[in-house]
């Protein structure tokens, strides 16, 4: 409703200011006739009802809750994923998701892109990257420090601010085991 009002009133100062009259506002006809004779410039009729959809997927959570990092081991298989969500009021068609995982330097350690169908307005969905087999997913080899960073592509979205959210994954040894 606030964007309505504010995109009203932004519109009548513009046409106050080209055309140096006072719009009249009128939401019925027939309550209040329209005077040609009064000067004014414009005249508006409110119409019964104003349907704005929005387009917005965007990723909710990155491999953690608030996306706040993770320790993983070396050497074991971690499956990356992500929360996106449909913070729009329209179902959203076909989109890609994808993660791209690099180690300190930059350098590229881990890519995959998955295809997402049909997320309904207000739902969200949680997006595994297997590295295309379930069972496979991503092998840090060393000790590390890495970054994820999962996006999604959507044609038409309308706040691209959400479609990125990155991650810190930090790959390390186990303590030893003693006394065992």
């Amino acid at each position: 409703m606030k964007t309505k009002v504010f995109v009203l009133v932004f519109s009548l100062l513009i046409l106050t200011t080209l055309f140096g009259k006072q719009p009249v506002l009128t939401v019925d006809p027939q309550k209040e006739p329209f005077d040609p004779d009064s000067g004014d410039a414009i005249k508006f009729y409110s119409p019964d009802s104003t349907i704005y959809q929005v387009l917005d997927i965007g990723v909710q959570e990155c491999m953690s809750p608030n996306s706040e990092g993770v320790f993983i081991l070396p050497n074991l298989g971690f499956v990356p994923w992500a929360i996106i969500k449909n913070y729009g009021d329209v179902n959203a068609g076909i989109f890609n998701v994808s993660c791209l995982i690099m180690d300190t330097s930059g350098t590229l350690r881990f890519s995959d892109t998955v295809t997402v169908s049909g997320l309904l307005a207000g739902l969200d969905t949680t997006v595994y990257f297997p590295f295309n087999h379930p069972d496979s997913g991503w092998f840090p080899v060393v000790v590390n420090g890495y970054f994820a960073v999962v996006s999604t592509d959507l044609a038409g979205d309308i706040n691209p601010a959400n479609d990125t959210l990155d991650c810190e994954l930090r790959a390390v040894s186990p303590p030893p085991m003693v006394g065992l």
